[in-house]
């Protein structure tokens, strides 16, 4: 299976984000935008992974999560890999929170190893990808409309678990299931299920 780790956003952000796309659609880009119902912060991302090592993997989660307390999660401003002016990936930076993402992001990176998991090239940045540029078409509109579309960030809210999802693909793009999610219990939050089935 196909499988990544995730923070999830409040149906708030989520909103908040969707129409942030829909202003930026009218620069009439060829843009592939992740839905507004999928939008997430994409923690560690696993790859193919057995069944034994998707069973592993929330071993490690759990384990972690008892030493990592919930914590405050904000985003901030609108960017783009590889910059504004030549966009690729469309994205929103997380600002508060964004060192505690950080920290859980390089933890279960390490933890993994022994797992015999693909590791990442690239350092953690913290940021949640709202759609991915396909072709150069208003290319020029688009980054304009970065550089210039006001945005009124959601208020913060509060991170108390990960969730491990499977994407599955089809042919209008990636689906993704969720599998299972592990609370955070470290210090200053309450006793719960260290992990519970995914709704």
């Amino acid at each position: 299976m196909r499988a990544f780790i995730a923070i999830d956003l409040p149906a708030s952000a989520q909103r908040s984000l969707e129409r942030l796309q829909d202003e930026l659609r009218k620069a009439q880009a060829d843009v592939k935008w992740v839905e507004s119902s999928q939008l997430h912060l994409t923690v560690k991302f696993l790859g193919e992974i057995t069944d034994a090592q998707r069973q592993a993997v929330e071993g490690l989660l759990r384990a972690l999560a008892l030493e990592e307390p919930p914590f405050s999660m904000a985003l901030g401003r609108l960017g783009a890999f590889a910059s504004l002016s030549a966009p690729g990936v469309i994205w929103v930076s997380v600002t508060e929170g964004a060192e505690r993402a950080k920290r859980l992001a390089e933890r279960i990176e390490a933890s993994s190893q022994a797992l015999g998991l693909r590791q990442d090239a690239r350092a953690f940045a913290a940021h949640v990808t709202l759609g991915r540029v396909r072709t150069p078409r208003n290319r020029a509109q688009l980054s304009r409309a970065l550089q210039d579309t006001a945005w009124q960030a959601p208020t913060p809210w509060r991170v108390d678990a990960v969730r491990l999802y499977q994407s599955l693909l089809h042919s209008v793009g990636p689906r993704y299931q969720a599998l299972s999610d592990v609370a955070l219990q470290g210090a200053g939050s309450n006793p719960g299920p260290s992990a519970r089935p995914a709704p």
